[in-house]
Parts: structure tokens; C-alpha cells; sequence
């Protein structure tokens, strides 16, 4: 009976390790400067503003992936803290152009009604030189290659117009590929399950 009661929780264990597998997470930093926010409105004003984004993404071998995350705006002196979802897109690109250099660009989008009426749309990127990386696969690795600040971000459309800094990622370690924790985590929890499952066994077969 307890063999019935732990195969489908194997079984469970193994769904959720491979449907996360591939999920990888990446955070930048950045700042909004006075003057920069032309049309932000009563959401955001004119003011200096600081900002986090982090973004969830699956690592691909042909440099493109779909992006979503959250885009916060820290709080400032008179507005307070806003946080909005966004989508977008990450691309990476070995010996990109005539120049050759390497690219890992972003290219997102704050939807209507998150920040003002009206889709914000934004783009940055880290340009580096052609010995960064070896090929278009986006990866943890690569990207963590890649990102040196600081970096420009253009908000093109919508409530919020201008330019901005990305300093880069806040430190080395959070450029977190998901796979490894949650692999690791799940081959610790059924290691767990199964020695208390034979220590119960034991107990039994000793009564």
C-alpha cells in the first residue's frame, strides 16, 4: 500500500521537475532621471525614480525568447511604490551586424491601463565584444556574460517617454536558472520521502 502511495507522488514530483525545467529568472536595476518622464502623468510625475524589473524566460538555442515579469518603480519622495506586469521579448546575437559585436537586447511592453491609458513600450540592450560568447544560445550563462551596465532604456509609446539607465543585474548571483534548484530540490524531497519510506518499513517488519 505505501508503494501505491508514493508512485504517484513520484509521478507528480517528475511533472513538476520537467515542466520547470527549462525556467530561468534575470533582474536589472535602473533610473528614471528628472526630466525623463514626459508624458508619466499623475502615475509616476517627472521625479526621479528608481526601478527594478525582473523578467522569467526559457533558455533556447536560437537566441529569441518570450519574456514576462514584473517592472517596479520604487517610491520616491511624493509618489509611491508601483509595480506593473510586463511582457516582451529577449534576444541574443553572436557577431551580430557588419561590426560583429555581440548583442542581448530586450524589447517589452507595459500594457494600457497598468501605468496611463496607453500600451508603454520599451528597449535596452548590452553590446559586447565578439569573444563574449560563442553562439546564439540563451542561456543563464550567456546572459550573465552579456549584461554589462550602464545601458540606455528607451520608453518609446505611451505614459511614459524617454530615456533611462539599467545599471545591469544587482549582483552575479541573480542570474538564477530555476532548472537546477527546482531539479535539485526535487530529487532532495523524494530522496527524503524514500529513506523514511524504507525506516518505516523497517520499524514494521521489527514490531
Amino acid at each position: 500500500m505505501a508503494l501505491k502511495r508514493i508512485t504517484p507522488l513520484v509521478a507528480l514530483l517528475f511533472a513538476f521537475c520537467v515542466s520547470t525545467a527549462n525556467a530561468a529568472v534575470v533582474s536589472f536595476l535602473g533610473t528614471l532621471p528628472a526630466g525623463s518622464l514626459q508624458q508619466a502623468g499623475p502615475v509616476l510625475n517627472s521625479l526621479p525614480r528608481d526601478f527594478t524589473i525582473t523578467y522569467n524566460y526559457t533558455p533556447s538555442a536560437t537566441g529569441l525568447s518570450t519574456v514576462s515579469g514584473t517592472f517596479t518603480f520604487l517610491a520616491n519622495t511624493s509618489d509611491p511604490q508601483v509595480t506593473v506586469a510586463t511582457t516582451g521579448n529577449f534576444a541574443m546575437a553572436n557577431n551580430a551586424g557588419t561590426s560583429g559585436q555581440d548583442i542581448f537586447s530586450v524589447d517589452g511592453i507595459i500594457a494600457a491601463g497598468l501605468l496611463g491609458p496607453s500600451v508603454s513600450r520599451y528597449t535596452f540592450a548590452f553590446v559586447k565584444p565578439t569573444n563574449t560568447i560563442s553562439s546564439n544560445n540563451l542561456s543563464p550563462l550567456a546572459v550573465a556574460q552579456m549584461i554589462a551596465g550602464p545601458t540606455s532604456i528607451n520608453f518609446k509609446s505611451g505614459p511614459v517617454r524617454g530615456f533611462g539607465v539599467v545599471r545591469g543585474a544587482p549582483e552575479p548571483n541573480t542570474m538564477v536558472a530555476l532548472s537546477g534548484f527546482v531539479i535539485a530540490g526535487c530529487g532532495i524531497g523524494y530522496r527524503r520521502r524514500l529513506k523514511k519510506h524504507k525506516e518505516t518499513a523497517v520499524e514494521a517488519s521489527e514490531a
